[in-house]
Parts: C-alpha cells; structure tokens; sequence
C-alpha cells in the first residue's frame, strides 16, 4: 500500500531531478522564459554562476590595495603583480580544455566542486597570503575564472536547447549582474569577513548543485533530452509519471 505521503514525496524527488519540461524548446516568448525559470537547476546555475563569477570580482577590485599593504612590500615585485593581474584573470583559455574535458569525462559535478575550491584557494590567499604569496592568487584567479566562464558556457550548451541558448546566457548574465554589487560591497569592508562571506556562499550553493547534478547523472538526465523524442512522445510524460507511481506502489506493497 502506497500511502499519499510517500506518492507525494516521490513526486517531489522525481520534479527536483529531472529536468523541467520543455527544455528542448518548441515554444517561444513568454512560454519559454517561464519554462526555463521552473526548473531548479536552472536557479542553481544563475546562483552559483553569479557567485563565483562576483568573488573573482571582488578580488580584482581589491587586489592592488592587498598588495601595497603586505608585510614585506616591495615596489618592484608589486608593480609586477599589478601588471600581470589583468593579464592573468582573463586569459582563461589556458585551463580552459581541461574543465571542459573535466565536464565531459564526468560531468558537471566535479567541476562545480572545483570550481567552489577554486573560489575558497582565491579568497584565502588573497585574505592570508604574503607578498610574495599573492603570485599563488593570481593563479587561483586564473581557475576561478577558467571554470566560471567554461562552465557557463558548456551548462547552457548542454542544458537547454538551441532555440533556448541566447534566453539563458541572456539571464545568467543578469543573475550575475544583479549579484556583482556584493562585489564592491564587500570591497571596503575588513578582508577577512570578505572572504568568509564568498566562501560561505560558494559552499552554500555549489554544494546543493553538484548533489543535484550528480544525482540527474546518475539517471542519465543531466544533458538536455533528446528533443525529437521529446516531441514525438509528449504524451508519454504522463504516463511515464503513472509508471512511476506505480512501480513505487509495487515497491511499498
């Protein structure tokens, strides 16, 4: 006996898995923008996007005046990390490859949790690391941002359907957006509290999105479905959900 509690509780586990239908596309407008905004990985994606991107930020904004105040300064070696700091963030097509052969050996999920460590190496050693330290930053800024950018891009290639590629690249630019002024916020305030708040909010949202990403892996969900079959079998959607209470009805009994 299946009792309305554990039906619902498997409805619930199955809706926050499975990816949101229609992500193949088929509509247009409004009809795909609510689409996308119902699914939760789609909102752990803006977040967690939108939350590394903003630490890299922050560092950014920051790591001059961190330089200048290290014990130990020296004018020509903080000269040197100043020069190569614009150089280093954004030349991210050097470890670029590898997220993306990362993601597509295992998926998403480990690179998600580099990712997170990446933000947590960052802010650490721009909070602790000496002068000569600082070097280290600019090559977890350089990560950071490689897994950041690589990320996004291969999230919403893999994800969602062609129709759908410039909707959601269009909103996760927004996301981060609506995030960076954290960025600046944080930028005045006492360093080591910084870097526990990016550190935290990482750790907060990255965690939740690999679960979720390891666990539509696991049932071979975790690209975008095969939109052909999509729309072939539209009306198989209800009567794969009535399979699935079924079998969990067989199962109680």
């Amino acid at each position: 006996y299946a009792s309305s509690e554990d039906s619902a509780q498997f409805k619930f586990r199955r809706k926050l898995s499975l990816p949101a239908a229609g992500l193949c596309g088929g509509s247009n407008g409004l009809a795909d923008l609510r689409v996308v905004l119902s699914s939760l990985r789609t909102w752990l994606f803006f977040l967690g996007y939108g939350v590394c991107a903003t630490s890299g930020v922050w560092g950014l904004v920051i790591f001059q005046g961190v330089v200048m105040e290290q014990q130990g300064y020296n004018e020509h070696m903080a000269n040197q990390l100043t020069a190569w700091m614009p150089i280093v963030a954004n030349a991210t097509f050097v470890f670029a490859p590898l997220v993306g052969m990362l993601i597509d050996a295992k998926g998403f999920a480990p690179a998600i949790l580099s990712q997170c460590f990446w933000v947590v190496a960052f802010a650490a050693l721009i909070w602790r690391a000496p002068l000569g330290g600082q070097w280290g930053s600019l090559l977890a800024l350089n990560l950071l941002n490689c897994h950041v950018y690589a990320i996004q891009f291969s999230y919403i290639n893999k994800t969602y359907s062609g129709e759908n590629f410039g909707l959601v690249m269009s909103l996760s630019c927004l996301a981060q957006s609506a995030i960076n002024p954290l960025a600046l916020a944080w930028s005045s305030a006492e360093r080591g509290t910084a870097a526990v708040v990016f550190t935290g909010l990482a750790l907060l949202i990255c965690g939740p999105w690999a679960v979720v990403q390891w666990r539509l892996r696991a049932k071979n969900l975790e690209t975008s479905v095969d939109c052909k079959a999509s729309d072939a079998g539209s009306d198989n959607e209800n009567a794969t959900s009535e399979d699935d209470d079924a079998t969990l009805s067989a199962e109680v009994e």
